[in-house]
């Protein structure tokens, strides 16, 4: 992902006929039966993505539904797109729940790319999330705050208090600082728990500044032993309004900022039923995931 390309390239892997059908494939037979070919397919797809969830990087005629190699040039009408299938693992909704945290965090005023929930001609969804590290047939520098640090995302390292410092520090921007802050926020009020700092990352401006990149992989999530990556005010498994306000003090916020800055996340938080709804998240999950919600 991001900016770096390396020389020489190796052999091209041709990915011509790629479709959400042989992805899904693909994804189940990973483990097991997948052909060298099939997995060189996979390689040359991803694009050097990574993380928990089986995904591969395209252009999206958004019209269509048409996907394509994206080594390509984009043409009129697509978007560069990240596409992803859930994890064996994950709940049978779990695209759709992202989609819908998405759409909640955007209400919430959180920065966050374009996305939409595909389906292949089986059903199957995917959550295709427009790429942040390409511009056009450019490439945007990224750094994650994981490899700013120089740390093992997996292993604590520091806390929300630490990060927000670490983004004001690297930006030198106080809206940047704000919109971590939100982030913050909606994380511990809707019990999203990956947010170690790989899930955090920087975008390198025309000038060589730095700049917070959009929100990303956010949703439902339980976190390693049931707390967040990152302590709020020294609590990981319980977090609460309270804890948010207190990280805010420390770092010489007024009560008015922070209420300005948390009270559109709470409105927005409120209305889960309605994200839910509009994404596709059956009605009974939806209550059960509004069950551990911090409000």
């Amino acid at each position: 992902m991001s900016l770096i390309t390396y020389r020489p390239e190796e052999r091209t892997v041709d990915l011509a006929g790629i479709d959400l059908e042989w992805f899904a494939d693909l994804a189940t037979s990973m483990a097991e039966d997948a052909s060298v070919e099939d997995l060189g397919r996979a390689r040359a797809a991803a694009g050097g993505s990574a993380g928990a969830r089986p995904k591969f990087v395209a252009l999206l005629d958004v019209e269509t539904g048409r996907v394509r190699d994206h080594r390509h040039t984009p043409e009129r009408g697509e978007r560069q797109v990240l596409i992803k299938h859930r994890a064996a693992a994950d709940s049978p909704t779990a695209i759709e729940e992202e989609e819908a945290y998405a759409r909640m965090a955007r209400a919430a005023g959180i920065a966050m790319p374009w996305s939409m929930v595909l389906r292949s001609r089986r059903g199957d969804p995917f959550l295709a999330v427009e790429r942040f590290d390409r511009r056009g047939a450019g490439r945007v520098h990224m750094h994650t705050a994981a490899g700013l640090l120089d740390v093992d995302f997996r292993q604590p390292s520091i806390d929300y208090a630490n990060l927000l410092k670490l983004v004001r520090w690297t930006t030198r921007h106080a809206g940047d600082q704000d919109e971590m802050f939100r982030r913050m926020t909606f994380n511990v009020l809707t019990h999203n728990r990956d947010d170690h700092l790989k899930n955090h990352a920087f975008l390198m401006d025309p000038r060589g500044s730095w700049r917070l990149s959009p929100a990303y992989d956010i949703s439902f999530s339980d976190g390693p032993g049931g707390e967040h990556h990152l302590a709020i005010a020294g609590e990981g498994r319980r977090p609460g309004r309270k804890h948010v306000d207190e990280v805010g003090r420390a770092l010489g916020m007024k009560p008015a900022a922070i209420a300005a800055l948390v009270d559109p996340i709470c409105a927005a938080v409120a209305d889960w039923p309605r994200h839910a709804d509009a994404a596709g998240v059956p009605s009974r999950r939806a209550k059960q995931i509004a069950g551990y919600f911090a409000i």
